[in-house]
Formats: C-alpha cells, structure tokens, sequence
C-alpha cells in the first residue's frame, strides 16, 4: 500500500521534521502503552467528516463503546456526536455563510458547552481526496493538512477545559472498489494511506502535559493495507466510501478490537443489544436537533427577527436527552447482566 520511492522518503523524512517542529518532542504517551479504559462521568464526544455523522443513525460504534464502559465499571457515561458530513480538519463544511472560521469557532463551542473527557476524532479521508492547490506537491498537501489537525487539536483540548484527558485519532477507512461505473480505488488508497500515516506521527507527539494522544489505525484494521484493487465481493459500502448498516457494524467490532475491547455480539439476533442499540439512535436522534436545528438561520441567525422568539424552544431537547440516556443506562445494564461472567 506504501508509496516506495526515493522522492516520498524525502516527503516523510521533512513531514516528521515539520511535526516535531509543530508540536514538540517525540514522546510515546502513557494512553498508547495501555489499552483504552473509561473513567466515570466520562463525556464522550465523537468529531469528524460524514463517516461520524453518519455512524450516530446507526448506533454501533457507540453501543459497543457503551458496553464496554459498563463492563470496565464506568458509570454515567455520555456519547455525544459532533461530526459533520464533509468536514474537514479546517471546519470549512460547518460554516454555513462564513469563512472555514466560522465553522472552526462553531466546532469550538461545542467543545466548550460540551467540556468532552475523551475525544474521537476522524480525519484525513476527505482531505486526501480534495484537489491540491495550484503546483501544490502532494508533500505540502500533507503538511497543510498536518498544520490544519495541529491547530484543531489545539483547538480541542484549550476548548474542552480540565476534564479532557485523552484524543483517540482515528485513521480514515479505505474505500472500496465496487466495479464499473464506479471508479477503480486503488490510487484514492494508496494516497488515504499516506495521510494515515502523518496522523500516526502526529499521534506519537505530545500535545500537551495533560491530554493523551492515541492512534487507532481502522485503515489497516478495515484491510485497507492488504487492498488489492479487485472488485469487493461482499461490499460494505454502498458506493465505495459510506458505510451501509452492515459496514457500520464491522467497523464497531474493529474499532472496539483496536482499542482493546472485547466487542459485544452486535447481531440483531441479540434482541437486548440490539434494543439498546435503537435507545442509542433515538438519543442521537434528540441531540441532533438540539445542536443543529434545521432552521437555524430563522432562530439564531440573520433571520432571527421572523421566528427567533422560538429559539426558547432548543434546550428543551435537553431533559429529553436525559430521559433517553436513562433508558440506554438501563438497557446497557439488562444486557450486561445477560452475559456470563468473565
């Protein structure tokens, strides 16, 4: 999947240069030499690109996670998705009149409402398929977007205050090769396989004295490394790049092997996890339409002079949330208590 050549070794020799030189100095943090573990209270804030958004109308990711903060004896711990189809790591999809700013300050107070302990954070797919700036080399491409996730991570961690212990960076998925008409995606690969490898770097740097860097590497896990440019027999996408329902569950079950879990049958078989999982959409479902109500324009925005008096109404997701994560608690406990001990 690698790029060998002697030109890409120079890239990557003056990448990891520009890294240091960013951030600081190498240092392999305590959260990457043990496995993943929730603490109580835990506010879990998922960010990214459509890959994210699209994982809260399935629920997978976060039942498996769930799960396993009950098993590890977390209590009380909260998922809240922030992702934002098309986004990228300089926020441009999440402004809506504006400049990239107004979405990167958009993102940064969700960050400072939310006050998340842990961060999950999916970058670089779209960024390694975004046309390159006029006689851009694909070694400044990355930079840019090495410069771009720095600055956001800062972001992040200044936003989230005290509580924020630990950022897990995910690698962005390969795409899949599903046959004509769609395109061959051998090349997207190999070019989302190089920017997966800038954020492992970036990951092995620390970012601060508090905050924790992890690296979980789902390109790899996905089999994005063994690709082999043949059509996919049993496809996981619909398209090459979304993930179906199916799609999701796999990557759950990864992810959760990724960071050291034992991933719970996600089957719909298992009719107690698989309430759980509905309990999960539905409290997704609620807290989409309190941080991104459809006509925010009329509420907050410009036209807020038309209906802004309704504006009243958006926290009121809020005891609905509640009620809902109540259920998820409950449902989470029933299925746990089903399992045998270990």
């Amino acid at each position: 999947m690698h790029l060998k050549s002697e030109n890409w070794n120079k890239v990557t020799v003056h990448l990891a240069v520009v890294v240091i030189l960013l951030i600081g100095t190498p240092q392999v943090t305590q959260a990457q030499e043990k496995g993943f573990r929730f603490q109580n209270d835990d506010m879990v804030v998922f960010v990214g690109n459509t890959f994210v958004e699209r994982a809260q109308s399935y629920g997978y990711v976060e039942t498996v996670l769930d799960i396993e903060a009950g098993r590890q004896g977390a209590k009380e711990v909260r998922f809240r998705n922030l992702g934002w189809s098309g986004d990228t790591v300089w926020c441009d999809a999440r402004s809506y009149f504006g400049p990239p700013q107004e979405g990167f300050d958009r993102l940064q107070k969700g960050m400072g409402e939310l006050k998340p302990s842990v961060i999950f954070s999916n970058y670089g797919g779209a960024e390694a398929m975004e046309k390159r700036l006029v006689g851009e080399s694909e070694g400044e491409a990355i930079k840019r977007f090495v410069d771009g996730y720095t600055r956001l991570l800062k972001m992040m961690a200044t936003s989230s205050g005290e509580a924020l212990r630990e950022i897990v960076l995910v690698s962005p998925t390969p795409l899949e090769n599903l046959g004509a008409p769609l395109p061959d995606q051998t090349e997207s690969n190999k070019r989302i396989a190089r920017y997966r490898d800038a954020i492992g770097q970036l990951s092995k740097l620390s970012l601060s004295g508090k905050v924790k860097l992890r690296f979980v590497d789902l390109f790899a896990a996905m089999g994005g490394d063994d690709f082999s440019g043949k059509v996919t027999e049993s496809p996981l996408t619909n398209n090459g790049i979304h993930f179906t329902e199916t799609g999701y569950r796999v990557v759950a079950e990864k992810l959760a092997a990724e960071l050291g879990m034992k991933s719970a049958s996600l089957s719909k078989a298992d009719a107690g996890v698989d309430k759980l999982r509905v309990a999960v959409i539905e409290k997704n479902r609620l807290f989409f339409h309190r941080w991104r109500p459809s006509n925010e324009t009329y509420l907050f925005l410009f036209r807020k002079h038309e209906q802004g008096q309704n504006a009243k109404e958006i926290p009121m997701f809020d005891p609905l949330v509640k009620t809902k994560e109540k259920e998820v608690s409950y449902l989470r406990e029933q299925v746990l208590n089903a399992q045998p001990k270990p």
